[in-house]
């Protein structure tokens, strides 16, 4: 910014704004009571335990069929978001942060074989769903922002 003579510099400010700062938060339940007899999950989940599956994608996203034998049966637990859409967290301070309900998956080698086809089964990385989490934004409003005097 250009200064001409005669201007108050004490008066102009400028905002800085750190591009790609932000902080990151994570939260899983909220307690409406001291003795914690009220409970209220930040999310909800679905917990499947002991499960079986026989379909599942692995990590480029393609849809497989999952080796499952009566001699070494592949069994996992799944929990995840109830609501896949991401939705708004509960017990979250909207005014100052942005919240949304995620699942995290991870990577588990099975055997797998592209669905309906007929070759053998290989080893696959297998997308299994092992959490859901709170993800929370926080709001970066005007008067947030660091100033600097010029």
């Amino acid at each position: 910014m250009k200064m001409t003579e005669g201007e108050d510099h004490k008066n102009i400010v400028e905002p800085i704004l750190s591009v790609g700062f932000r902080k990151s938060y994570h939260k899983r339940s909220v307690e409406f009571s001291d003795e914690g007899k009220n409970i209220m999950y930040a999310c909800e989940s679905v917990i499947r335990v002991n499960l079986q599956p026989t379909l599942g994608h692995i990590k480029n996203g393609s849809l497989v069929e999952i080796y499952q034998s009566s001699d070494t049966p592949f069994r996992t637990n799944f929990v995840e978001c109830l609501n896949h859409d991401r939705p708004s967290c509960n017990g979250i301070n909207k005014m100052n942060f942005k919240s949304e309900c995620v699942t995290l998956y991870e990577y588990i080698h099975v055997g797998v074989r592209i669905l309906n086809s007929n070759f053998n089964y290989e080893s696959g990385e297998l997308k299994i769903p092992i959490a859901c989490q709170c993800r929370l934004e926080e709001r970066i409003y005007s008067h947030n922002i660091l100033t600097e005097e010029v």
